[in-house]
């Protein structure tokens, strides 16, 4: 069978999660201006999209998934329709991811808030790591420690811009080498390593940009960050 590069956005959010400013209309919108093959949704600790949604909108693959808040730090859900309990320990949220057939893949591992590379028993649970993330505030260290951290690990590597808004979906995507553009084709080669992470980082301004909408969401509805 042959097989099929994918540029694929694997860490999305929209305006159901709290700290998000983009429909799913827009983001669809904003991957094929960017000639993007496809997206995961990734909003925190809820599912936007359902499996019946999991195949192309408009052109574009839309996957499944959530940003789950363990106990410790955050994890990627790609392939789930239903939300994993934030709070949980690192061992616990993968083992739901599983048993919901998903891949569960460490985000921003060096953050300082939300990082799991921090402890390396959590993220040795992973299936794979995010090693480009655009929206890292301190990216060129993040992006080199993550790599070193997976490759040290042997575990295959994403890329996600961790967008909140429209304008900066695409800024880091992964290339994903599938034998085909179904959800399970998608996920088997994420596992499988079959993955090429690529992008940049998300610009100082538009950074400045999502922050202060955050505050100002935070302002107006009351709405913490996780």
């Amino acid at each position: 069978m042959s097989r099929t590069q994918l540029r694929l956005d694997l860490h999305v959010h929209t305006a159901n999660s709290f700290d998000g400013f983009t429909t799913l209309e827009e983001a669809v919108s904003a991957a094929k201006g960017k000639r993007l093959d496809g997206l995961a949704i990734t909003d925190h600790d809820v599912t936007t999209i359902t499996a019946d949604q999991s195949c192309d909108e408009q052109g574009v693959i839309l996957i499944p998934g959530t940003e789950v808040s363990t106990r410790y730090g955050h994890v990627l859900a790609l392939g789930v329709s239903q939300p994993i309990p934030e709070g949980l320990s690192v061992e616990e949220s993968v083992e739901r991811i599983h048993s919901l057939n998903g891949v569960a893949i460490a985000a921003h591992p060096f953050s300082m808030l939300h990082g799991l590379g921090w402890k390396r028993e959590s993220v040795e649970l992973v299936d794979a790591i995010e090693v480009i993330n655009a929206n890292s505030h301190l990216f060129t260290y993040q992006t080199g420690r993550s790599r070193r951290l997976a490759q040290t690990l042997q575990k295959p590597m994403t890329a996600g811009s961790d967008s909140h808004i429209p304008k900066t979906i695409g800024n880091a995507y992964t290339i994903v080498e599938a034998e085909g553009t179904n959800l399970d084709a998608i996920l088997k080669a994420i596992l499988q390593g079959k993955t090429r992470p690529t992008g940049a980082s998300t610009s100082v301004f538009d950074k400045l940009g999502e922050t202060a909408l955050m505050i100002k969401n935070r302002f107006l509805t009351g709405k913490g960050s996780k």
